[in-house]
C-alpha cells in the first residue's frame, strides 16, 4: 500500500465473543448473494504500487489473490477477481467499485503488501456508520456509499482478526480512508500482507500466503453462514384429505 493512502488511520483492539453482538445490529441487506465473494488485488501494470523486497506490490497481491480464490472455490463460493493477469488497462479504483457494487458480493476484499509492520493488517473504512435502515430505492452519495455496511465490515474484521490470532499470525484493525472501501455497497475489508516476523516470512512468500490465505477462507465461510444463513428449506405441503400420497 502507498503512503499516500496510509491517511486517518485508527487502530482498533479484536473483541472477543464479539460476533452475536453484531450480527444483531447488522443484518444481512437484500439482493445480497451470499455465495458471490469479490477480489481486488490491488495495483497492476504501469502501478506497481510499494517495492517490497525488490518484489513489486502488484505482483504479490495478484498471487495472493490467486490462492485466495482457489481456497474460496473450493469451499463453493464464486470469486470474481477485477485483476487476474497484466492486461493492456487497469481498472481504476471506482471501477473496481463499481464492479463489485453490481454484483451485489457478500464481501468484497481488497489485498495489499507492505514491507512494515507484523503480520496482517485490516483495514475498514474510517466513514462515520449510520443508523439508517437499508433502503435499496435510496440515492446513495458515492463518496460515503459504504456506510450503511460499515457495522457489517467492522464485523468481518474482527472476525478474520480473531481467526488470525488463532493460528498465531499476529493482526491489527485500522480505520482508513482507503478507495475503494469508502465507494463499496457491501461487507468490504482490505487485507495488507506485512512480513511475519515470527518465523521470518515476508509477504510474498509462497508458505505465508498459504497460511494466510487458508486462515481467511475458513474464517469467510463461518463469517457469511452467521450474517447470512441459507434459507431453511421449505416443507412440503401436507396431503388433503382422502388424497392419495
Amino acid at each position: 500500500m502507498t503512503p499516500t493512502r496510509q491517511i486517518r488511520r485508527l487502530t482498533l483492539t479484536l473483541l472477543l465473543g464479539v460476533a452475536t453482538g453484531l450480527a444483531q445490529t447488522a443484518p444481512a441487506t437484500p439482493y445480497m448473494n451470499r455465495n458471490l465473494i469479490v477480489l481486488d488485488p490491488a495495483h497492476g501494470n504501469q502501478d506497481s504500487g510499494a517495492t517490497i523486497n525488490n518484489q513489486p506490490e502488484k505482483e504479490i497481491t495478484l498471487a495472493f489473490a490467486t490462492t485466495l480464490k482457489t481456497l474460496l472455490t473450493a469451499k463453493g463460493f464464486t470469486v470474481v477477481s477485477t485483476r487476474e493477469a497484466e492486461l493492456p488497462a487497469v481498472l481504476t479504483t471506482d471501477q473496481r467499485a463499481g464492479t463489485a457494487n453490481h454484483l451485489r458480493p457478500v464481501a468484497c476484499i481488497v489485498l495489499h503488501a507492505t514491507s512494515t509492520g507484523d503480520g496482517v493488517h485490516i483495514f475498514t473504512s474510517s466513514l462515520p456508520a449510520t443508523s439508517d435502515p437499508y433502503e435499496p430505492a435510496a440515492q446513495i452519495s458515492w463518496e460515503s456509499a459504504q456506510t450503511t455496511y460499515l457495522a457489517q465490515s467492522q464485523h468481518l474484521a474482527n472476525d478474520l482478526g480473531l481467526a488470525l490470532v488463532r493460528t498465531k499470525v499476529p493482526a491489527v484493525l485500522i480505520r482508513t480512508a482507503l478507495r475503494p472501501l469508502d465507494n463499496l455497497t457491501c461487507p468490504a475489508v482490505a487485507i495488507e500482507l506485512a512480513p511475519l516476523k515470527n518465523g521470518n516470512h515476508r509477504p510474498a512468500d509462497e508458505a505465508y500466503q498459504q497460511r494466510v490465505a487458508d486462515t481467511l477462507a475458513a474464517a469467510l465461510l463461518t463469517w457469511r453462514d452467521l450474517i447470512n444463513p441459507r434459507p431453511a428449506p421449505k416443507a412440503a405441503p401436507t396431503p388433503a384429505a382422502g388424497a392419495t400420497p
